[in-house]
């Protein structure tokens, strides 16, 4: 006798206007889903239509990620890849349905999503009919505004990898034009990623150029995110997507990416985290995979460059204070939970992200550049420390040095 396979089912048929029908485990469900894409920003951006090849691009990175937001994991997770797997099947319309078909491009698809989210992927590409073309694909521009030839493009969050790793292109690089594509699902740290923008063109005198992409569901039902599944594993997939998108506009064959190589490898925090349950976002095989799904679905090889890769945080870091920009550590935004809603305390300072960033600050010497009144609670100041039931994340870290500290060479250089 087989034993069934416990992995949740979920089948999900997107049309061009932006809905999302679902089904699960075979029960029918409400058509209550509605998700939009603007990303006019990257046609403007080079002032030029997008062609359909990555506009396709563009539609099949959202529907994956809408799909990844309504299938719920299962609730118990075990210490096995098993006990949290899902099988999705999405239905995505596209212009050119014979390249997406073709088993490559699926192949590479799939092992792509397989690694960054440990669940079992299946598609059905259907044509794209009607006349249901974003404005970036129909809207033309009388002027067309031609980059410099050493324009780059990279992925651009606001948070401190990313102010480091801005910072080093603009005065290691000094290209042209700087293309920073910010990926988002909501307006809340637009104002940071602007206002860091503008300081370091203006200090530095470097052309950067913010191409915001804001996607995700709208027309919701009250109530509705608190039902969606949380560990959002897609959204590094659809930001690297959208990033390669901007690049190929330009016609670039790279982009890049600001992460340490501490938080790129992302190793699990306790014993307890198998697979992608440690994100994979910026892990060195989730890019080469999804550099796969780029050269595959546009027809030309593509890479994602990694400038911080052997680079720990502390390391990088101690850069600003080099060049006089130590002072934008303040502005810069880390938190996994940010806002935390609470007047001038805008992230919590007890996420794995937050103690990451505090420890790194205080190794680079930086960390009278980040105030503690920022946070929720302070790690470094004994009258605002959390509560017991907040250290959690803390004791893993802890957790994590501990068992994974190299023992001492056995082979050590003569002389």
């Amino acid at each position: 006798m087989v034993a069934s396979d416990p992995s949740p089912s979920y089948h999900y048929a997107i049309t061009p206007d932006g809905r999302i029908s679902a089904q699960q485990s075979g029960a029918e469900r409400e058509l209550e889903h509605f998700y939009h894409v603007d990303d006019h920003s990257i046609a403007e951006a080079v002032s030029k239509v997008l062609p359909e090849s990555l506009a396709d691009l563009i539609d099949v990175a959202i529907g994956v990620y809408a799909a990844d937001r309504l299938a719920r994991r299962p609730a118990f997770v075990q210490t096995e890849v098993s006990g949290w797997r899902r099988r999705l099947h999405v239905s995505v319309p596209v212009r050119n349905p014979d390249l997406w078909r073709g088993e490559s491009l699926g192949l590479a698809l799939q092992e792509a999503l397989l690694f960054i989210t440990d669940d079992e992927w299946s598609f059905e590409f259907v044509p794209r009919y009607g006349t249901s073309r974003r404005r970036s694909e129909v809207q033309g521009h009388l002027f067309a505004d031609r980059l410099p030839d050493d324009t780059m493009v990279s992925l651009f969050s606001g948070g401190l990898d990313s102010l480091v790793g801005l910072a080093g292109d603009v005065l290691d690089l000094r290209p042209s034009m700087l293309l920073l594509v910010c990926a988002q699902t909501n307006d809340r740290i637009r104002p940071v990623q602007q206002r860091l923008i503008r300081e370091i063109s203006k200090r530095k005198n470097q052309a950067c150029r913010r191409v915001g992409v804001r996607f995700g569901f709208h027309r919701r039902a009250k109530g509705r995110y608190g039902r969606d599944e949380r560990t959002q594993r897609t959204r590094a997939f659809s930001f690297l997507a959208l990033g390669a998108v901007m690049a190929r506009h330009v016609g670039l064959d790279s982009a890049r990416v600001y992460e340490n190589g501490v938080g790129a490898i992302n190793l699990p925090y306790t014993d307890a985290q198998v697979g992608a349950q440690s994100s994979r976002a910026s892990n060195p095989l989730a890019l080469h995979l999804v550099e796969q799904v780029i050269g595959q679905a546009t027809g030309r090889a593509f890479s994602f460059e990694l400038p911080l890769g052997f680079t720990t945080k502390a390391t990088a870091c101690r850069r600003l204070a080099d060049v006089g920009l130590a002072d934008l550590v303040a502005q810069s935004i880390s938190c996994d939970g940010f806002p935390q809603r609470i007047s001038g305390r805008v992230q919590c300072g007890v996420c794995t992200s937050c103690v990451l960033r505090r420890q790194s600050l205080f190794q680079s010497g930086l960390a009278g550049q980040d105030p503690g009144e920022k946070y929720v609670y302070d790690l470094l100041d004994s009258n605002r420390l959390p509560p017991s039931k907040k250290l959690i994340e803390l004791r893993a870290m802890q957790h994590q040095v501990k068992t994974q500290q190299f023992p001492a060479p056995y082979w050590r250089p003569q002389g």
